[in-house]
């Protein structure tokens, strides 16, 4: 056209990229929600991205280390849900055991430490075959639970253990 003055609804320029979006042209801030805002052919560009990592039970720690985990990077300032900010869960298909679950007696590793029973008192019993009331020496179970199991004491001194009438309290 020879007009100077652009007519009713055009402009002099043809930077805007979605002329739909009254949001989306070359003169806005660029906003993290996936989209082109500024026209500069790139998405969320110039943001911080965060890596969330998925948490399949739900307490708050993700894991990278199940199979399938999926790592979300994203400029999202809070983790979107089912979805965690870190990936410190050694197992998260229990919401029991993550890093900060206090450890148990169980055999298992609860606060993901890399340790099982790790910080909880270990006590040792010995197998009493013949329950005399002393046990073998030679057959012992270390565990954390405060008293032992059926058929086992926690005296080692048992010289015979397959004849009761053989221990130190016999005459």
């Amino acid at each position: 056209t020879c007009f100077t003055t652009p007519p009713m609804g055009y402009v002099a320029d043809n930077t805007d990229c979605d002329d739909s979006k009254f949001t989306v042209n070359a003169s806005v801030v660029e906003i993290c929600n996936g989209i082109d805002d500024n026209c500069d052919g790139m998405i969320d560009e110039g943001l911080t991205v965060t890596s969330y990592y998925i948490d399949l039970d739900g307490d708050g720690f993700g894991s990278a280390m199940n199979t399938g985990t999926v790592q979300l990077d994203t400029c999202l300032i809070l983790a979107p849900e089912g979805y965690a900010p870190n990936n410190y869960d050694c197992n998260d298909n229990d919401p029991n055991i993550h890093p900060d679950a206090p450890e148990v007696c169980d055999g298992i590793d609860n606060n993901c430490s890399g340790s099982i029973n790790d910080g909880i008192a270990r006590f040792v019993y010995y197998f009493d075959n013949d329950n005399d009331g002393f046990g073998d020496f030679s057959v012992a179970l270390d565990t954390c639970t405060t008293s032992p199991p059926d058929d086992f004491v926690n005296n080692e001194l048992d010289c015979n253990d397959e004849d009761a009438n053989i221990n130190p309290n016999a005459s």
